[in-house]
């Protein structure tokens, strides 16, 4: 758990051990202390506890204990059994989360492990629906606190990262899977993505004339009817998201189009150019309530060469990703194996093959071969697509054309919902396919 934002530095870091009990090591330059047995299976009961080392050893900053938490962490020793989940929870009370408001704001909480969680809270080797529904609990408490939480797995490992992934889901954290050499570099990814701003929501403002597109992760018809006599409905051409935590590498894209001519006032209009609102509204690392409004007016083309040409490809290609991922997270594998390659054409239609792109490109064509490997496997051991609605031509069906209709791909993908809990829980034995998926609705355009 690390704590002490850019507003109350020096930075600070505490060590928190879990084997068939959690040790609370803190900044390694005072005594520890242990939850074990029963304790280990209450939310608040551990969370207190937490909190209340915490008050009676304070964190010293990482220059004075740097050294300390070193050797501690080189005196650690493989375990047996594995109390994950209280664990996490234990490092969001010494982070603050459950005191005093705006205590925990910035902080982070990395989660390494080699074993699936089987003790206490979260304990996963049942596999019953209140496990997992302590990871979004956890996961929503952190979230509200302001604490992101990453996850790094140890690769070969059963981990179950489709279900403990949920804890960086909601808190804007990131999730890997690592060979034992690769922990030092993932841990000093997280820890230079400092969190920026906390409790952020977006608000997207569009002229009339257009709509959102469907979104993968939206229960509602792509864009709604215009009202009898009147315009579209306002909910047609705004769009709300709570993003929570942010950092420099956070991102959230959405696609419009222009509605029928039936549902634009004064259709006859000529407009050369029209205008887009973002609302931003976060709290600042020192508790501050701001808003920032952006406001611009986009030339408008008729040529779709023209605009293809004028596209930021690295902002395409990790918007593309990230739908990608969020299809396949829905279950509908074809549907987002379509949309990969719908979008893959359209780059390779403008000869883009910038470093930034190709990033991208490699992270889709590793998507696509699980995603693939995934069907192959459902078709060996279930006869057939785990989706009855999604026939095995289904992804030829959607290559047939150099354009893919895009409605042809929601429907696919809404059809596919049915498969959703299925393909769901076959990730949990999956890591890989967990990963890459999750890993795929963050992609970046500034980062690979």
């Amino acid at each position: 758990a690390a704590g002490g934002g850019a507003a109350a530095p020096p930075a600070r870091c505490a060590l928190v051990t879990f084997s068939g009990e959690v040790t609370l090591i803190g900044d390694g330059l005072g005594p520890a202390a242990s939850i074990a047995g029963d304790r280990l299976d209450s939310f608040d009961g551990v969370l207190e506890r937490g909190r209340a080392f915490v008050r009676d050893h304070p964190l010293a900053g990482l220059g004075a204990s740097a050294e300390a938490l070193e050797t501690k962490l080189f005196e650690l020793e493989e375990g047996g059994p594995t109390a994950l989940g209280p664990a996490v929870v234990a490092a969001l009370g010494l982070c603050g989360v459950g005191g005093e408001p705006g205590a925990a704001r910035g902080a982070r909480v990395v989660v390494c492990t080699d074993g699936l969680a089987n003790v206490g809270l979260g304990n996963l080797e049942d596999g019953d629906a209140a496990a997992a529904a302590f990871y979004e609990r956890a996961a929503a408490l952190a979230a509200n606190a302001g604490v992101v939480v990453d996850v790094v797995g140890i690769e070969g490992s059963n981990l179950n990262m489709e279900t403990i992934g949920r804890l960086t889901t909601q808190t804007g954290g990131d999730v890997n899977l690592v060979d034992p050499a690769g922990l030092t570099r993932d841990f000093a990814g997280f820890l230079a993505d400092p969190v920026l701003a906390t409790d952020v929501r977006v608000r997207v403002m569009l002229h009339q004339w257009l709509r959102f597109r469907y979104d993968a992760a939206d229960e509602q018809p792509r864009g709604a009817a215009a009202a009898a006599g009147g315009g579209p409905d306002v909910a047609s051409f705004t769009r709300e998201q709570v993003v929570g935590n942010v950092t420099a590498g956070t991102e959230v894209s959405w696609e419009y189009q222009l509605r029928p001519t039936r549902e634009r006032r004064n259709a006859d209009r000529q407009l050369e150019r029209l205008p887009f609102q973002v609302q931003i509204h976060y709290t600042r690392p020192d508790g501050a309530r701001c808003i920032r409004v952006m406001t611009q007016a986009k030339d408008i083309t008729r040529n779709r060469a023209e605009a293809e040409e004028e596209m930021d490809a690295a902002v395409v290609s990790a918007h593309a990703t990230r739908q990608t991922a969020a299809f396949a997270g829905a279950g509908a594998y074809s549907a987002a194996r379509g949309n990969m390659r719908a979008w893959n054409r359209m780059l390779a239609r403008n000869k883009v093959a910038a470093p930034e792109v190709e990033g991208f490109q490699d992270q889709l064509r590793t998507l696509d071969g699980a995603l693939e490997q995934a069907q192959a496997e459902e078709r060996l051991e279930l006869g057939r697509n785990a989706s009855e609605d999604e026939a095995d031509d289904a992804l030829d069906e959607l290559d047939e054309e150099e354009r893919v209709q895009r409605d042809d791909l929601m429907a696919h993908m809404m059809h596919a919902r049915s498969a959703a809990p299925t393909r769901s829980a076959r990730r949990t034995a999956d890591d890989r396919l967990a990963t890459v998926v999750m890993k795929g609705k963050k992609a970046g355009s500034r980062k690979g």
